[in-house]
């Protein structure tokens, strides 16, 4: 899977925001699917996030939807 030019890292980790499937890759960039229909299509987005976890990884990742309509989550 690619967006804007970039290419997915192998999934580390797994996460449901709201309606999105949220990706971390073994690159450490965080990517949401969010479907666009009943029949599985979707569309991949690269999100931005402000500050990176730091040390050692954590082997569980939880989010919560901070703002629906914004797509904004915690991590």
């Amino acid at each position: 899977m690619a967006s804007a030019g970039l290419t997915v890292g192998v999934p580390r980790f797994l996460a449901v925001g709201g309606p999105d499937l949220l990706v971390l890759d073994d690159k450490n960039i965080l990517w949401r699917w969010r479907p666009t229909d009943a029949t599985g299509k979707g569309v991949l987005r690269r999100l931005p996030v402000r500050s990176p976890p730091r040390g050692a990884p954590n082997p569980r990742i939880g989010t919560f939807v901070a703002n629906f309509d914004a797509a904004l989550y915690n991590l």
